[in-house]
């Protein structure tokens, strides 16, 4: 199965508790075979987090017949996507979190 990896950055919503107004770069694998559907999935589980979507910064297809299975540099990757396709979850990297100062 195919997995899309996005690059992002996001702001979570103005009465997130802890977090309000505060921006957010993240990344994330989303188990999908297809493009839309898999965007459409990453934007579903951001909202679980509170967070509206500002840009995407970079995305790509991560399949592991595209990749080196016995390059020590793709091991991060394929660990990845193994557990984002065994979950069927959306998986995200840690968040790096500041201070939003764009206007509303």
């Amino acid at each position: 199965m195919a997995c899309w990896y996005f690059l992002f950055e996001g702001k979570f919503k103005e009465g997130d508790p802890v977090y309000g107004l505060k921006g957010v770069c993240s990344s994330c694998i989303v188990p999908e075979e297809d493009y839309f559907q898999a965007k459409a999935n990453f934007i579903s589980a951001l909202a679980e987090y509170d967070i509206e979507l500002v840009q995407i910064e970079d995305f790509f297809n991560v399949t592991l017949e595209d990749m080196d299975i016995s390059d020590p540099d793709n091991k991060p990757w394929i660990e990845w996507h193994n557990q984002a396709v065994e979950e069927s979850n959306v998986l995200f990297d840690p968040w790096q979190i500041f201070d939003d100062e764009r206007p509303s």
